[in-house]
């Protein structure tokens, strides 16, 4: 288990808004007659509370000073290779660049240089999604000076849409709730509150049919999650489409590897401080907590609304197919420091044993018929 001791430079501020981001989560408890509340309430509470949770506070989260690196924060390749995918959609689509969660703007700004490079780009609106107020500000500041035609919105805009949207690790951290099997059943897993501690607690109520049918042969003690909202999220962007694709980059697994035997304690992660653990109830509201996606359910649940499924791969072949090797080339000119530096982070994007593998980009369409560039080598027969 994770312990406090070990991080010692704790600011004292910090140590109070965890306090009462799990006050926050034990009235919450308290409100219930059972004594639990769902995972996805947790997720909730301590990422998403006004002001105190996770993702709405004004702490640091990406890159070296935060508790993880993303896609974007490690450079400007992956943008690069983003924007090169964008331009293509574009120029079929002739709309605008959508994105969710923008993190702290890096992905606004490398895109937007990269296409400012090229006379053929087409002209776009960039419309920012983003709840956060703190993290707007930040975006706003990453950006500052850039030409362009910069949006902010709380919620996805209600007009027709057309273009490009952008969910770069965003739905890994959507709610979710989790299961277990107990005994040849499966069971949901609350969370409950014995003095001093929050603990994992049988939560009652009926465990969706599909989760029981996944799990029905599974060994007693296998865990898993689902993210609740995803159906939800998907039916809202797909009623404001017009004329876009839907690009989604994260952690995830096809549903045969994501509920794979050996897979035993599910995919729950947590990260802080750029150290990774499985205790999500460590210093409720200051670390990340995340669980993959099921991309076949994602696929399932999209086309069933409406979209079309037009590829799903690799990061790293996404990547490769969007000029990763190309723009790499282009560091040969700089210096040697540099050039380490940018080798560090084609490793990072690219090898199995770290984002290349565990990461993956689909595509949904929605009145879309253009080609896309990093689905050459696509693996929609994995779903």
């Amino acid at each position: 288990m994770t312990s406090i001791d070990n991080f010692p430079s704790l600011r004292e501020s910090d140590r109070v808004r965890s306090q009462q981001v799990t006050d926050s989560v034990i009235s919450a408890i308290n409100a219930k007659k059972d004594g639990v509340i769902g995972f996805d309430e947790y997720m909730r509470i301590v990422l998403y509370m006004p002001n105190l949770g996770y993702y709405n506070a004004e702490n640091e989260i990406f890159g070296g000073r935060g508790d993880f690196v993303t896609g974007p924060t490690s450079g400007e390749l992956f943008s690069k290779c983003v924007a090169n995918e964008v331009k293509s959609i574009l120029s079929v689509t002739e709309g605008d660049i959508f994105e969710f969660g923008a993190g702290d703007g890096s992905l606004i700004n490398n895109i937007c240089k990269e296409l400012e490079c090229h006379s053929d780009s087409p002209k776009f609106k960039y419309h920012v999604i983003e709840p956060n107020k703190a993290m707007r500000q930040r975006q706003q500041e990453t950006i500052r000076g850039r030409s362009g035609q910069f949006f902010w919105h709380e919620k996805i805009p209600e007009e027709p849409l057309n273009g490009v949207i952008i969910a770069n690790e965003v739905l890994d951290a959507m709610p979710a709730a989790r299961y277990l099997v107990n005994e040849g059943e499966v069971e949901e897993m609350g969370v409950g509150y014995l003095e001093p501690s929050l603990l994992w607690k049988k939560k009652n109520g009926v465990v969706p049919e599909e989760i029981v049918r996944a799990l029905k042969n599974y060994n007693s003690g296998y865990q898993t999650e689902k993210i609740l909202d995803l159906d939800l999220w998907l039916g809202t962007v797909f009623e404001w489409a017009n004329r876009i694709v839907l690009l989604v980059i994260d952690y995830g697994y096809p549903g045969k590897e994501f509920l794979r035997p050996d897979r035993f304690s599910g995919t729950l992660k947590c990260h802080f401080r750029h150290t990774r653990n499985v205790d999500p109830f460590f210093l409720p509201g200051l670390q990340d907590i995340t669980t993959s996606v099921n991309y076949s359910d994602l696929a399932r649940c999209a086309t069933d609304i409406g979209f079309n499924l037009l590829g799903y791969t690799t990061q790293e072949r996404f990547l490769v197919n969007n000029k990763v090797e190309a723009f790499f080339s282009e560091s040969f000119n700089k210096d040697s420091v540099e050039q380490y530096r940018i080798a560090q982070e084609v490793k990072r994007l690219l090898l199995p044993t770290e984002m290349g593998h565990y990461m993956k980009v689909m595509a949904l369409g929605k009145n879309f018929d253009g080609a896309l560039n990093g689905f050459q080598s696509d693996e929609c027969f994995r779903l």
